[in-house]
């Protein structure tokens, strides 16, 4: 609480600064999502929630395709999830987004495509430019990013790795919002209509 009031004074001092909280979407939490999502939306924060997914990308750890089988925090309890998802719904959730959370938990072992190579953009802390950290690079911070992100014969390469991804996290963020260009093209703007005028206004 004490960080949420950190960021919302850093809200009110800096228009272009966003605070957003994520939850995780899994068995002990399910019930308690709408009045998280109420919470937030009472102080202007930004709510969305994450699929609980398997272990994969990072840790030694491999991942098991049964793991929602066999972990005690993925959510078997359709009737629960219904009435949570209505809750949502009542709340004005996207109805898409939560389409994709019921197909999600009653077919959690079914292949869903990655848009990643489409809807997402990562410069790590290198300077590399990724459509994910666990794919390759296909430029740095000093290439025309847009250009490059678009047309590249790298980033098409890379594209291309991402429709034969076997990692199942096709729920992650990154696949869930809406596309790259678009998204910061908002920012942008957002960005721009907060800088103060010059002297020539």
């Amino acid at each position: 609480m004490e960080s949420l009031e950190h960021f919302q004074d850093l809200r009110r001092r800096f228009r272009h600064f966003e605070c957003e909280v994520f939850s995780v979407r899994m068995e002990p939490t399910l019930l308690h999502l709408p009045r998280v999502a109420r919470f937030c939306r009472e102080r202007g924060v930004v709510w969305d929630y994450q699929e609980i997914m398997g272990t994969f990308a990072f840790g030694n750890r491999p991942f098991s395709p049964k793991w929602w089988q066999e972990n005690p925090l993925s959510v078997k309890d359709l009737e629960k999830l219904d009435h949570t998802l209505a809750e949502l719904a009542a709340l004005g959730f996207p109805a898409a987004r939560l389409a994709q959370t019921r197909d999600y938990c009653r077919h959690p072992d079914r292949r869903r495509p990655c848009a990643v190579g489409y809807s997402n953009l990562v410069i790590d802390y290198q300077g590399e430019s990724k459509f994910c950290f666990l794919l390759g690079a296909f430029g740095t911070w000093r290439d025309p990013l847009l250009a490059t992100w678009r047309r590249s014969p790298r980033a098409r390469a890379e594209r291309r790795r991402t429709l034969a991804c076997p990692l199942p996290c096709s729920l992650l963020q990154c696949n869930i919002y809406q596309s790259t260009l678009p998204r910061a093209a908002t920012r942008l703007r957002r960005l721009l209509s907060c800088r103060e005028p010059g002297p020539t206004g």
